[in-house]
């Protein structure tokens, strides 16, 4: 492990080189600054002095002598063109054999993880019960195969995840627990758009600037998930558990999240632009303001943030409707 305090030392002395870099640069360009004047003002003083026989010469004489001059400043920028030319080239080679080599990588990655999995699913992973090893085993294995991949594959982590019916799903009449629980698990810049997840348990899992356009998370379990900055544009929500959740920045366009749960969720700086807020909570959710919510589509039966006012909401929101339940015969 490298040391803090060389850590501190190498960056310091990188720090160092590029101070000095820059100063011998600066200096170099004052110096053949004070050149060219000096060069300009000895060449006007020896034109008018006619000793040096400067004022009888004519353009071609002029021109013959500059062109050793210009030739070799043309050839000195043609030099640093192509070192430049050829730093960059390198550079470009550099990064993407870097890409390809993290690409391979990733590669191994999901295949391993997937191999293991599909192991662990013949060895009696979805029937087995709370607490068993192999349960264990499998969430172990999947937080560190999403530390190691970016969003395209953790992506493809999850889907896989919920195609096996491992992170909990909606089988038409409830909500089946998750048999691989993602508490707290890497999910940053994932890319599911469009995916299937309605019912899963992402309780606490870290989804900043995720893709989930068009996603169907109805139902899902998103208690205190971090979405900072998550695109959630036509994202299905409705009835999720959004509560503690932090929406901070989110893109929630034409989002659906009727009859969800925002209690104490964070909706500072969200575009709330026609947002469908039919009987949400949104009691005790922080950082929403009156001009957000007036951008929503519909409020009809929303319980407001506490101290808003309804009557500044015009149209957009009407109290629940009163459900008639039928007396019980005698």
């Amino acid at each position: 492990m490298k040391s803090p305090r060389l850590g501190y030392v190498t960056s310091r002395r990188s720090l160092m080189k590029g101070l000095g870099m820059h100063w011998i640069r600066w200096v170099s360009r004052v110096f053949i600054a004070l050149g060219l004047v000096v060069l300009v003002v000895v060449f006007v003083r020896s034109y008018t002095a006619e000793w040096t026989g400067f004022g009888s010469r004519t353009l071609w004489d002029w021109l013959g002598f500059s062109a050793p001059f210009f030739l070799l400043l043309g050839g000195y920028a043609l030099n640093r063109f192509d070192k430049k030319r050829e730093e960059l080239i390198r550079e470009q080679q550099l990064q993407e054999s870097r890409s390809i080599e993290a690409d391979r990588l990733e590669r191994g990655v999901i295949d391993d993880y997937f191999g293991y999995m599909s192991d662990l699913l013949s060895q009696g992973l979805r029937d087995s019960s709370y607490g068993d090893e192999i349960r264990s085993v499998a969430r172990a294995r999947t937080l560190t195969a999403l530390q190691r991949v970016n969003g395209d594959r953790k992506g493809a982590i999850i889907q896989f995840l919920s195609d096996a019916r491992l992170i909990g799903y909606f089988n038409g009449k409830e909500t089946v627990d998750a048999v691989v629980k993602l508490h707290k698990a890497d999910l940053g810049g994932v890319k599911l758009s469009g995916a299937d997840l309605r019912g899963v348990d992402l309780r606490e899992a870290k989804l900043s600037n995720a893709n989930l356009v068009g996603t169907d998370l109805r139902e899902a379990d998103l208690r205190r998930t971090f979405l900072f900055g998550a695109v959630l544009q036509w994202t299905k929500l409705d009835a999720a558990d959004l509560r503690g959740a932090c929406l901070s920045e989110a893109d929630l366009y034409s989002a659906k999240l009727s009859e969800a749960d925002l209690g104490g969720t964070d909706l500072q700086w969200a575009d709330l632009c026609s947002v469908e807020f039919r009987e949400t909570d949104l009691s005790d959710c922080y950082g929403v303001t009156l001009a957000q919510l007036r951008r929503a589509r519909t409020l009809h039966g929303a319980k407001l943030p506490d101290g808003m006012d309804a009557a500044n909401l015009g149209n957009l929101w009407s109290p629940p409707e009163t459900k008639n339940t039928p007396e019980p015969k005698p």
